[in-house]
């Protein structure tokens, strides 16, 4: 326990929870979209992403052909995680 906490302080935290339902809608429209969309576009994308982010070339005309052919942020994410890598940040006490 904490021993300054002021005397009607409450000492929950509100966490945001979402509707399953939302849940559910969200999901089946990013299914119908990378079924509706053209995917060897996206995969060209991806690709040219690929190589700018191995270069040295300006990244953001290629993040945005992605977002233009319809690519989710999740696989912008992950083509650049392929190259990058993802950092993990060393605990300190």
């Amino acid at each position: 326990m904490n021993a300054f906490v002021a005397p009607n302080e409450e000492l929950g935290i509100e966490l945001l929870t979402i509707d399953p339902e939302i849940e559910r809608r969200q999901v089946q429209s990013v299914q119908k979209l990378r079924r509706e969309r053209d995917n060897n576009q996206v995969q060209d994308a991806l690709d040219r992403l690929r190589v700018a982010a191995r270069g040295n070339e300006n990244m953001i005309p290629c993040i945005l052909e992605c977002v233009r052919a319809y690519t989710t942020q999740g696989e912008i994410v992950q083509a650049l995680r392929e190259i990058f890598g993802e950092y993990k940040e060393k605990p300190t006490f």
